[in-house]
């Protein structure tokens, strides 16, 4: 065995008397920690999948130490002072990034706002547009189509696609550099993608952790007895569906707060403006874009207001002029009375919650 071995990373190791691990099987192992321990940042799972595996390297990795001549390890105190100084650097960061935050609220435009969404919005479906241009001119669209009609939807394509770059021309003057356009709370662009970057790694840890364990209870219940032929069947249709989300969900490269969108929990790789249902997501335009949104809203009006339906009453809770509480001297609220009296001479004393008074309006004769 070999006294010491120079790592990749250029720390240098050497065995502990008593062990018995090779420095092939060293470096093997202390790979697999690191490895794992970088996946995990993406794929939580991995350490539980491998547990095994990172146990047994934590076995060998305990076996050998730095060799370095110069090298010491931290003290307990050494590494308190260390760990409270990148709390305090950690705080700093914080509070600055607080501060420049709260500086640009006042910067804040919403007509520059919403014309940054439709900027937005407009680049997505001018690419739709140039795409469904591409494919009617080489006749991919419809093969069969007739050459006149060929012409002529290529024409309104081509006078659709004018008028949206004529637009952008427009949005892009407004709307000048739109990484630069605030929020109502101050957030840049890049804040809300490195919010919204948290949130999609979250969804998607819930939704493997979720897929793995519908895979399982299936696969579990297709080993059962007594299952009839139908209800085998749609377990074995659910099986399939889950377990090909499953997989390509789980097989999702890490994403950085780069490829996020900034309006919304998704990747901006997965916004267009021609909305293809997939297994695990929805290529779709934004919700934020404005044309989009109103079509939703729209929709969602329609199937939550059928026709003939009275909407609820947004009419607010009638309120008393005045509350007096309990437990007040006589002569206070003689007097509290007296001044309520001048102001509101024909209102009204009502009992009210927990033995208050409560002055209100007069009632009318029709009790309204």
């Amino acid at each position: 065995m070999p006294k010491q071995i120079l790592e990749p990373d250029g720390t240098l190791w050497q065995p502990e008397p008593w062990a018995t691990a090779s420095a092939e099987e060293f470096s093997a192992a202390r790979a697999l920690i690191i490895s794992l321990n970088e996946e995990r940042q993406w794929n939580p799972w991995v350490v539980e999948d491998r547990a095994d595996d990172l146990a047994a390297a934590d076995a060998i990795f305990d076996q050998w130490t730095r060799a370095e001549p110069d090298f010491q390890p931290l003290s307990d105190a050494e590494l308190d002072e260390r760990l409270k100084t990148l709390e305090a650097k950690t705080t700093t960061g914080v509070e600055r990034r607080e501060a420049e935050r709260l500086a640009r609220v006042a910067h804040f435009d919403e007509a520059q706002a919403a014309a940054r969404l439709r900027l937005l919005e407009r680049e997505a479906q001018l690419e739709h547009a140039l795409d469904d241009r591409a494919a009617l001119a080489s006749s991919e669209h419809a093969p069969a189509m007739e050459p006149s009609r060929q012409a002529a939807e290529i024409k309104e394509l081509d006078t659709r696609i004018d008028q949206m770059r004529t637009d952008l021309d427009r949005l892009r003057v407004l709307v000048s550099d739109p990484e630069s356009v605030v929020d109502e709370h101050g957030r840049l662009p890049a804040n809300r993608r490195a919010i919204m970057h948290m949130y999609f790694r979250i969804r998607r840890e819930q939704e493997v952790r979720q897929l793995r364990a519908s895979v399982s209870e299936i696969e579990q219940r297709l080993t059962s007895k007594g299952l009839d032929k139908g209800d085998r069947a749609s377990l074995r249709q659910k099986l399939a569906s889950d377990s090909r989300k499953l997989t390509q969900l789980a097989a999702m490269p890490p994403l950085t707060e780069v490829d996020m969108c900034s309006e919304c929990v998704s990747p901006s790789s997965w916004h267009g403006y021609t909305t293809r249902g997939g297994d695990f997501r929805d290529i779709a335009p934004c919700p934020a874009w404005p044309d989009w949104a109103a079509r939703l809203q729209k929709a969602r009006a329609m199937l939550t207001d059928p026709a003939g339906k009275e909407t609820a009453s947004t009419t607010p809770r009638p309120q008393p002029l005045a509350v007096i509480p309990s437990g007040l001297p006589i002569a206070e609220v003689l007097q509290r009375l007296k001044d309520l009296q001048v102001e509101h001479p024909d209102a009204e004393v009502r009992r009210g919650d927990r033995n208050k008074w409560e002055i209100w309006p007069a009632a009318r004769e029709d009790g309204k």
